[in-house]
């Protein structure tokens, strides 16, 4: 706790200011009081400090006419360098900075021991979605955006206030020890450039990146993005497959929204080479094995029995919790 303190003192430009004068007004004590009375460097020092404290300790040497002029601005000068402390001391622990201050140097300590949470960069109606999904599923989220007012209205864990385009602020949100990060920013370009910057800062993070149009997506795969969403396109189809086909789209909602230990779909990696038919998911665990993603980011919908799993295939799988991470287990 007190190196977090000491990191917070130096953060705040009033407290620095402080320091930084007061220092400067020690050094042209000190350098005064040699040139003008030809004293040694303590006897200076002596007289700077007791001149300074306002202690009124008798002088090393008697005191020539300059040097009294000089004294008196000094304490001039002093004083007025009291009363300025004085005002930034009082505003900064009775404004509300103090806390607020402090409360983000402790926000940044917690983001620094962070591992396996997802950054989303972007508060917007997407964003915020993502979030919300996210944490109802357990998973830690950092929302990092330009607009300091999510953080009053945080609904994310933690909160880095920055540009997401910048490498200093996604490394402040932790993105080397970082799972995934969610790119759902209002323009392409910034996608873009997060999407670089994310890739070249942690080449194994998921980056799932938001598009606005469909001649950007070529353009964000090719910068680092796993996967390139474009919402306008998603609601316009989805609008329209309710007209054949509602009571699906119904069930996939419920599919993709459960988050209950009764009931869940699940990516599981698998460790180890082995027959579904010896697998036996449903016997052994329960679960149900509905797709593979093969190493050439294929995918294999409702399998046989007589497909063989590998070490760089991943599986898709619904079941209860429990069911999953049987199943996870018996994967290596």
């Amino acid at each position: 706790m007190n190196a977090l303190i000491k990191k917070y003192i130096t953060s705040f430009t009033g407290i620095r200011n402080i320091l930084a004068l007061l220092f400067i007004s020690i050094s042209v004590g000190i350098i005064g009081f040699m040139l003008i009375e030809h004293l040694s460097f303590l006897d200076a020092l002596y007289l700077t400090i007791i001149t300074v404290s306002t202690i009124g300790f008798e002088t090393v040497v008697p005191l020539s006419n300059t040097g009294k002029i000089f004294i008196i601005f000094y304490i001039v000068f002093n004083l007025s360098l009291f009363t300025y402390s004085i005002t930034i001391l009082t505003k900064f622990f009775f404004d509300g900075n103090f806390k607020k201050e402090l409360n983000e140097i402790i926000m940044k300590e917690k983001i620094n021991s962070l591992k396996n949470h997802v950054i989303v960069c972007g508060g917007g109606r997407n964003g915020t979605q993502a979030i919300e999904v996210l944490k109802s599923n357990g998973i830690t989220t950092v929302l990092l955006d330009k607009n300091k007012s999510k953080e009053e209205e945080l609904v994310a864990d933690f909160f880095v206030h920055g540009d997401s385009t910048h490498d200093d602020d996604l490394l402040e949100a932790n993105i080397k020890n970082a799972q995934s990060i969610i790119v759902a920013l209002p323009s392409d370009s910034e996608n873009l450039f997060t999407v670089l910057s994310a890739r070249q800062l942690n080449p194994s993070i998921k980056i799932i990146s938001r598009a606005m149009q469909d001649t950007t997506r070529k353009k964000l795969k090719l910068a680092g993005a796993d996967n390139v969403i474009l919402p306008e396109h998603i609601g316009g189809a989805y609008m329209a497959s309710l007209v054949f086909a509602s009571d699906i789209k119904e069930f996939l909602d419920i599919l993709s929204n459960s988050n209950n230990a009764t009931f869940k779909i699940k990516e599981l990696n698998v460790n180890k080479e082995i027959s579904l038919k010896k697998l036996n998911a449903w016997e052994t665990t329960g679960a149900n094995i509905i797709g593979i993603k093969k190493e050439d980011n294929n995918y294999v919908l409702n399998p046989g029995p007589e497909f063989i799993i590998g070490h760089s295939h991943k599986i898709i799988a619904i079941g209860s919790e429990s069911q999953l991470s049987t199943l996870e287990s018996f994967l290596g």
